[in-house]
């Protein structure tokens, strides 16, 4: 009985070890349509495996995170095996044309099955694989504020800037404090010493924080952690302090601006260990008030003055776009210029500003002959040359526009209130103002104006009580036909040397003052 069952077990292990690889054999010559069912089964469920990962990734992407390298392998093996498979299937679909159904090809078939078994196989592994539990991580974003191409060296910043990363390099320096009134550049100084920090590696990390006048603790924490890419759970201040200090010095070398502190800042307070407590962790800061650096013990004071008028005049050409040294425009740009007292933020934002109601360029024409600006000219048509001439000049940077109708421009608002602004404020100054109140204007207790526009103002007559000795330009177009001017009124006295009455009904004996 024991030698018939020993039998019986020697026949079954010969049959599973002979009889079944041949059946398998077998199969792929006479099974070849359930291979290709398979194959295409493996090929679906993979598609769907990779749309979904692609998802992941896409919305990974769209919140600036890097992709796990072991996922984008993933995904360079599935396209890969997706290709292959394309290419199988074409092979599959040629071959069948060249035979016919009642006489197969038993060696193509074997070969193809015996490929399409493995490529399902590979299809199976590729699907689990791509089973992740994440596809992406937080990514080291780009100081993006030290981006900055506002900085233009000057004589004082180009020597606080070396002076700035001088200390930097010093091991026996923890905080540096740099001073200067507001505006004058400051933040735009400090961008560049991050920026420069950076491309020299001089440290691993370089934050900037800004604490602003409300000196809001949990604000700096808040905007320390958002760029440490660290989670507070904390509620309280020094909670949340704590965690930021653990996290700091956690890094080996790292540089923080705090940018614009105007008073005494503990700086245990927001969770920045630095000195005996944190070597690699270096602070530099910005204030208007000298003493906040003496408070905060700063080794390093560094001042930050204003420009040169020379260093103010070549910033505000770069930010207005003046390039052709044309008198009438480089005088006014240059007074402009001085105006800004050598502060770079003032005179950037003037330049830019400098970069509607359509006006006649023969109306300037006129203005420009009256006021005698180009006396130097000979004839009205070399006045005219002049005038198209600076027309230009100020289209290219920017001051007047382009209008849809011919030989007109046109100037944008804010160009036009700053124009009045450093008008009004000159000596015997402008008084330009469409639909001003006449009564306001003869109350006015400075009425040595050079120019006065009255234009679009609604008045039906100029009346006495405009005692503008020092006129020089009266605007008084779009009143109406029924508008005039007394005859004795004292605005049209010896001086003023150009107006424009528009359709206004006007005495020509009131004009006899003119030059």
């Amino acid at each position: 009985m024991a030698a018939e069952n020993f039998g019986v077990s020697i026949g079954a292990k010969v049959a599973e070890l002979l009889v079944e690889p041949v059946i398998h054999q077998f199969r792929y010559m006479f099974c070849f349509s359930n291979f290709i069912e398979d194959l295409k089964k493996q090929e679906e469920k993979l598609t769907l495996a990779q749309s979904r990962v692609q998802n992941d990734i896409d919305a990974a992407l769209r919140n600036a995170e890097d992709i796990e390298k072991d996922v984008q392998a993933w995904l360079a093996d599935t396209n890969k095996a997706m290709e292959d498979i394309k290419c199988l299937e074409l092979e599959i679909q040629k071959e069948k044309r060249c035979f016919i159904k009642w006489c197969p090809n038993w060696i193509w078939q074997y070969r193809l099955s015996r490929r399409m078994a493995k490529k399902t196989t590979n299809l199976v592994q590729l699907q689990e694989k791509g089973k992740f539990q994440r596809v992406s991580y937080h990514a080291t974003i780009p100081c993006i504020e030290f981006l900055s191409k506002d900085f233009m060296p000057s004589e004082t910043s180009r020597l606080a800037l070396e002076q700035i990363v001088e200390s930097l390099r010093d091991d026996a320096v923890s905080m540096i404090g740099l001073h200067g009134m507001g505006g004058v550049g400051k933040t735009t100084l400090v961008k560049a010493v991050g920026k420069q920090a950076n491309e020299l590696k001089l440290f691993d990390k370089v934050l900037m924080l800004v604490v602003s006048q409300a000196q809001d603790i949990i604000q700096v924490q808040d905007q320390l952690a958002d760029k440490l890419y660290l989670y507070l759970q904390e509620k309280s201040k020094d909670g949340r302090a704590s965690r930021i200090w653990q996290r700091l010095k956690n890094e080996k070398n790292i540089l923080i601006i705090l940018d614009d502190v105007w008073k005494y800042l503990d700086l245990k307070d927001i969770g920045i260990p630095f000195g005996d407590d944190h070597k690699g962790c270096k602070i530099l800061l910005t204030t208007r008030l000298q003493h906040v650096c003496t408070s905060m013990d700063c080794q390093r004071q560094i001042p930050l003055h204003v420009l040169t008028e020379g260093e103010a005049w070549a910033l505000l050409k770069k930010n207005a776009g003046l390039s052709n040294e044309s008198s009438a425009l480089t005088n006014v740009a240059m007074e402009v210029a001085r105006e800004c007292k050598g502060l770079p933020i003032a005179i950037v934002t003037v330049g830019r500003a400098l970069r509607d109601y359509d006006i006649s360029t023969e109306e300037l024409v006129g203005y420009a002959v009256g006021l005698g600006l180009y006396e130097d000219a000979h004839s009205i048509e070399e006045a005219r040359s002049e005038v198209f001439e600076s027309i230009g000049d100020l289209k290219a940077s920017c001051m007047l526009l382009e209008t849809e109708k011919e030989e007109h421009v046109k100037m944008h608002d804010t160009v036009r209130d700053f124009a009045l602004w450093f008008g009004f404020n000159m000596e015997n100054g402008l008084k330009l103002k469409a639909g001003i109140v006449l009564d306001e204007l003869s109350r006015t207790e400075k009425l040595q104006f050079r120019a006065i526009s009255l234009m679009d103002n609604g008045m039906r007559e100029l009346a006495e009580g405009l005692n503008c000795p020092k006129l020089e330009l009266l605007l008084l177009g779009r009143n109406g036909k029924r508008f005039s001017i007394e005859e004795d009124s004292s605005a049209t006295e010896e001086g003023c040397t150009s107006a424009d009455e528009g359709s206004a009904n006007i005495p020509t004996t009131c004009f006899t003052g003119m030059q």
